[in-house]
């Protein structure tokens, strides 16, 4: 065994490590929350109906007496979380627990989608928790055991290209250089990445800053690769991500096929999913008829007669609603398989793509973005069925969440295509012209995050900031320097997260300034680290339409302006998870045409990011004291 082998196989035993990590960590957090829940009591089931695709559509509402307790699950819950169904009542003593997806939530009820197997009769009150999802964990665990199995005692050469250990088979077809036709919509650095792609393949990287067009970049990739014959397998770690390829994909005519719960897919993308396509087929109304006849047949066998049954016609119903049932099944699995086979590119979350696992099917590409905020784990099984692969994402921004502390400190939150940009720069490629940000916005992070290569595309230069702009108001930058007032952090309850309270009033102060000087509600985003503080401002605001939420939230997005409220304010310089830079990185570049940031520069300056970001608006003329002349007027 090689020790690139040794190292690999060490390496996919970390991984599956920081999947128990992880998976202790999630279920730690639940059962923080869960008393919150349980003061919910108890729901009554008031219907239950047929979904699609084998399930059920379960809706409750609050037993009498719990109504006013119903909306402590509003905000507690959203779309798509999955939770536990738990019997409480009578009659539930043999009922086990089952598990849905939330589909949606109001003051009166909250709908719930179930398997079909899941039998409600005779139950009369439930409660619902949320749970973590366990079987995605250990399918992943399982897949990386098999891949460290099959490396074992194997001559493998190095870990690039396309991590070829882990593959180890012939490569599929490569587009040569000559196939590669400039596309007129692209600049020339968007068509030069993708040329590298072709150039790099198997294995390529795209570093994609903020507003260089990376999500539009990838999508005519892959519309290109498609119209070359290509069979592409697109995946990253949020639902959000996804759909945003795959609605560009879409509307450019290719046949796609989105994996994963259609409550969980935006709505404008859900006709390319499995459940709707499904329904379009022979074999949905096929399933939906044998299904039928299993209840019917299901619904007889439970019935009490006068007549005696013969012996074993009982256990003989049961045995044919069971086959009823699996010939459905296998009619859904067909057209899984038509549809898998017939479509040339498959969406799907990497969490997704584990659950379905479309057997030994192989892509002659895989695309990856957010990349660099996917935790290494669910990458690696897609890697074996994979020619080409092309990894996305930008490690100066937000890095995977990881809930396990030992596992963060042990590497979790270091994503592959952070762990291979460092290993092989050469095959790193950086869209440097970006659409967003004007100049005076985008210079410190282009000299601080990407050696100053950045460039401002010339529809940015001419954008004017605030059309009434004067005084404080001037720049397109505007930094509140809080230090020795009294704008201090305020430490949390147990359990909860810090505030800023003068922060928060200064915040919406500058907030309805902007208004005043000509931007709608819906063009300012108001941005803070600590969901403590999101709370705040938001019961504070009167305004319609501004958006008040934390930096994960804000990821992938703009606005016009920005507010940035950075909470820490104390003697001692402690600055918590803030010296994770990487999200204050975030924070300031959303702003399309104007970005305010409030905070204490005296405690922030403790780490070398601030003290930099700080002396570089200094010498542009970007900071003001709060004991400023003019900023005292506007506080007053």
């Amino acid at each position: 065994m090689t020790d690139k082998t040794a190292w690999t196989i060490s390496h996919l035993e970390d991984m599956r490590r920081w999947l128990v990590l992880e998976q202790k960590a999630e279920v730690d957090r639940l059962q923080k929350e869960s008393g919150h829940f349980r003061r919910l009591g108890q729901l009554r089931l008031i219907s239950i109906e047929d979904w699609h695709s084998g399930r059920q559509l379960a809706i409750f509402g609050a037993i009498t007496g719990q109504s006013s307790k119903f909306s402590l699950l509003l905000g507690m819950l959203e779309e798509g979380t999955p939770v536990r169904v738990d019997p409480t009542g009578g009659g539930a003593l043999d009922c086990s627990p089952t598990q849905g997806i939330v589909q949606e939530i109001t003051p009166q009820s909250i709908s719930v989608v179930v398997s079909r197997d899941w039998d409600s009769e005779g139950l009369d009150s439930f409660r619902l928790e949320p749970v973590t999802n366990s079987w995605t964990a250990q399918r992943t665990d399982a897949i990386l055991a098999s891949l460290g199995s099959q490396l074992g005692g194997r001559l493998v050469d190095d870990l690039p290209p396309a991590l070829r250990q882990v593959l180890d088979r012939p490569p599929g077809k490569t587009i040569k250089k000559l196939d590669w036709k400039i596309l007129p919509q692209l600049n020339p650095g968007q068509n030069q990445a993708l040329e590298h792609c072709l150039l790099n393949a198997p294995l390529a990287l795209i570093q994609g800053p903020p507003g260089t067009g990376k999500t539009t970049t990838l999508a005519n990739f892959i519309v290109f690769l498609v119209r070359a014959g290509q069979r592409v397998l697109v995946a990253a770690a949020s639902n959000l991500a996804v759909d945003n390829l795959l609605e560009k994909v879409m509307s450019e005519g290719i046949s796609c096929l989105r994996m994963g719960h259609p409550l969980r897919v935006h709505p404008r993308v859900r006709e390319a999913t499995f459940d709707t396509l499904f329904r379009d087929s022979a074999e949905y109304n096929q399933a939906k008829k044998l299904r039928q006849e299993a209840r019917a047949l299901k619904s007889k066998a439970e019935k009490w007669s006068r007549a005696k049954p013969e012996p074993g016609q009982r256990k003989g119903q049961y045995a044919e609603v069971r086959a009823l049932f699996h010939e459905a099944d296998q009619c859904e699995d067909l057209a899984r398989e038509k549809l898998l086979e017939s479509t040339p590119a498959i969406f799907t979350t990497l969490s997704g793509f584990v659950q379905s696992w479309p057997g030994k099917r192989s892509w002659d590409w895989l695309i990856v973005d957010e990349a660099c905020q996917a935790m290494e784990a669910p990458v690696w099984p897609l890697l074996p069925k994979i020619h080409q692969i092309v990894l996305a994402g930008d490690p100066c921004q937000l890095p995977p969440t990881v809930l396990s502390m030992e596992a963060i400190r042990e590497g979790a939150s270091v994503s592959l295509m952070e762990r291979l940009a460092v290993q092989f720069p050469e095959r790193l490629f950086l869209l440097e012209t970006q659409y967003r940000m004007v100049p005076e916005i985008m210079e410190f992070p282009s000299v601080h995050s990407y050696q100053g290569r950045l460039l401002a595309d010339d529809s940015v230069l001419g954008r004017k900031t605030l059309p009434g702009g004067s005084g404080i108001w001037a720049n397109n930058v505007l930094a509140i320097d809080t230090s020795g007032s009294d704008f201090q952090e305020v430490q949390p309850e147990e359990g909860k997260s810090l505030t800023n309270p003068s922060e928060a009033n200064l915040i919406l102060k500058m907030a309805k300034e902007l208004i005043s000087l000509g931007l709608a509600p819906e063009d300012i985003g108001i941005i803070t680290p600590y969901r403590g503080q999101v709370e705040l401002i938001s019961s504070k605001s009167d305004l319609t339409g501004l958006e008040i939420n934390s930096v994960d939230s804000f990821q992938g997005r703009e606005k016009e302006a920005i507010l940035v409220s950075l909470v820490r304010s104390n003697p001692s310089g402690e600055i918590g998870f803030l010296a994770e830079t990487r999200r204050t990185h975030v924070a300031i570049t959303r702003a399309r045409s104007f970005l305010g940031v409030v905070g204490d520069f005296s405690t922030l300056a403790s780490d070398p990011y601030y003290s930099k970001l700080l002396d570089f608006w200094l010498e542009r003329g970007f900071v003001r004291s709060v004991w400023d002349e003019d900023i005292v007027r506007f506080l007053s």
